[in-house]
């Protein structure tokens, strides 16, 4: 008798846990929408919605066959967004506290990182007066599945259901992505299926320092009553160990050096596992830009500063910063990596400025684990010592060229390669209630610079449109991104209007090579309203100003030496460690001075033509 009873207790119980009652279930096979079932976009007209007669692969999983629905993201335009709701008829669930839906699935998104995709999970009990979510999931990456899942969804725990339950399958996009579905079956118990569908695992992170936590879950898996987890880790991706009390489908882990994680999916007594998740206990290389399109930092000028910044990134816990530089000149210690760290510049960005850099310099950014010491180490950004148009002072003209046709229409240095014709342009500035002729012509096209020698007297040549009675020219001689009074040429007079003038000027021997600043600035008056040299950024009530980049040579010109002599050659140049003077005269003195301005020789006695 006592084996009799046990028999008979084991089979009640088994076949109570095994019964269900169905209260809706739809496959699909009408190659239509079901009668009774609907689609919603929020009132208005869809700019897609699901489809049931479509000529797609028929997949294998999850309970699909050749029949199913499908919505698609990317059949709209570039900037719509699909959003449209698959919805169920109304169905009693009365006398019912809990409720299931399990469906075979496919969601995927197929356009990248740039796009996303959500479904969502809503239940009304009201007819679809109101909906409340109880599911939804997305992807902003591209995994797609290679089959249909069987997911399981507890839409309710309630003392009682309602007359009129409705489930909606609501899809959105932006313009990308699909969800499938097939075999709704809506229940009051939904088991597992044996063996379930493995699933992938994925991180919250791309990585974790040691000692700091991630999270753990799973994608494209089946689920169901009665399906039970075992999270596992390795150190290699081979040999793994189960990770104690991680029984749950998502799981909070504290990483513990480079580690895979995957899942142990059990159901019926038949197990899977997930594809696994590898994270690196390193941070990710990130990549350096400029915040402003800067061509770099000032000499002489800490005014203006050069910000570089970390690109959108991920920092994980746990995580510093660290700026380094390299200020040699040497290329051989860039290349070999020899960066020193800068004091205290610990942020996401770095300002480089003359006081600190007084040379070109080359830059990088560690991401390091603050436990460990692991790090990443960025790209290197250069930030170059050199003039540019945001070195000097703005200056401004409260009379649009437009308003009056106050302009060059030419400009020109004899022997040089600037030969150049600008036309009108009002530049307007913010801080001003007025627009302003000023320009700035970069120095990539010949036409717009110049290459002046030491010494050599050029004509600086010009044409003004009207009213421009006075210019001056100023050129930063000692390149400390200020025009000064010093550096000042008065171009003179010229009352004629689209007529060509042209004045001469002198390159100082005390000029440093290099590139530098060129200004051009004309004015209607001389003397009056401080037109002067001092006027190189004083506020004006007509005229125009022109920016140029000019380029002093380091070669020797006729003019240093204080007489003719024919032939003068030196060579090569550029040079290192040895260069050859000849001339068509005895030389007396000699002095070389390289581009840095340093003299290399000075006061040699030489008696021959050539000396070495």
């Amino acid at each position: 008798m006592k084996k009799i009873l046990i028999t008979i207790i084991i089979y009640v119980f088994t076949a109570k846990a095994n019964s269900q009652t169905i209260l809706l279930q739809e496959d699909f096979t009408g190659n239509t929408l079901p009668a009774g079932w609907a689609q919603d976009s929020a009132g208005f007209v869809p700019i897609n919605n699901w489809k049931f007669n479509i000529n797609w692969p028929v997949y294998s999983g999850g309970g699909f066959d050749s029949d199913y629905a499908v919505i698609e993201g990317d059949i709209s335009g570039p900037f719509d967004v699909v959003k449209c709701g698959l919805i169920t008829p109304a169905f009693n669930t009365l006398g019912f506290s809990s409720l299931y839906l399990s469906y075979g699935e496919i969601f995927t998104n197929y356009g990248g990182s740039q796009d996303y995709v959500t479904k969502i999970i809503e239940l009304s009990l009201d007819s679809g007066l109101t909906w409340q979510v109880v599911d939804s999931g997305s992807y902003d990456h591209y995994a797609p599945p290679f089959n249909g899942i069987r997911n399981v969804i507890k839409l309710f725990d309630l003392a009682s259901g309602a007359a009129n339950t409705m489930v909606k399958f609501l899809f959105e996009s932006e313009n990308s992505g699909y969800w499938a579905i097939d075999n709704v079956i809506i229940s009051d118990s939904a088991t597992c299926t044996s063996p379930p569908d493995n699933g992938i695992a994925v991180s919250n992170v791309t990585y974790a320092c040691n000692g700091t936590s991630l999270g753990l879950s799973l994608e494209n898996l089946s689920r169901g009553i009665g399906q039970t987890y075992q999270w596992q880790k390795s150190s290699n991706g081979v040999a793994y160990n189960n990770i104690p009390g991680a029984f749950y489908d998502t799981l909070t882990a504290l990483q513990s050096g480079t580690s895979y994680y995957k899942c142990m999916v059990t159901c019926g007594g038949l197990s899977t596992n997930s594809l696994p998740v590898y994270v690196s206990d390193t941070p990710r290389k990130v990549v350096l830009e400029t915040l402003f399109d800067q061509n770099g930092i000032c000499p002489l000028n800490n005014n203006i500063k050069d910000t570089i910044k970390i690109q959108s990134h991920f920092k994980g816990n746990g995580v510093t910063y660290q700026w380094l530089s390299n200020d040699s000149t040497n290329w051989w210690n860039t290349l070999q990596g020899n960066y020193l760290a800068i004091a205290g510049a610990t942020d996401s960005f770095y300002v480089a400025d003359y006081t600190n850099h007084q040379q070109t310099s080359y830059f990088v950014c560690d991401l390091i684990c603050v436990s460990g010491g692991n790090k990443s180490r960025s790209n290197e950004r250069t930030s170059y010592l050199n003039i540019n148009p945001f070195c000097y002072c703005t200056p401004i003209s409260s009379n649009a060229c437009s308003n009056n046709n106050e302009y060059y229409s030419f400009v020109g240095i004899t022997g040089t390669t600037l030969n150049h014709n600008p036309v009108c342009v009002d530049t307007i500035y913010a801080t001003t209630p007025f627009t302003n002729e000023y320009q700035f012509f970069s120095p990539s096209l010949a036409t717009q610079t110049a290459t002046l020698t030491k010494g050599n007297t050029y004509s600086f040549n010009f044409t003004q449109t009207y009213h421009i009675y006075h210019s001056y020219i100023w050129i930063d001689y000692n390149q400390n991104s200020v025009f000064e009074t010093d550096e000042a040429h008065y171009l003179g007079y010229s009352p004629n209007s689209n007529q060509q003038y042209g004045f001469n000027f002198t390159v100082p021997q005390t000029a440093l090579a290099g590139q530098t600043g060129l200004r051009l600035r004309g004015h209607r008056y001389w003397g009056l309203f401080d037109f002067d040299s001092t006027a190189a950024c004083t506020p004006l009530t007509n005229g125009a100003t022109y920016d140029y980049i000019v380029t002093i040579d380091s070669t020797v010109g006729i003019a240093d030496l204080g007489l003719e002599i024919s032939d003068l050659r030196l060579m090569p140049n550029p040079a290192k460690n040895e260069v050859t003077v000849t001339a068509g005269a005895l030389i007396k003195g000699l002095a070389v001075i390289n581009t840095k301005g340093e003299t290399i020789i000075e006061n040699k006695a030489v008696n021959g033509f050539t000396k070495k």
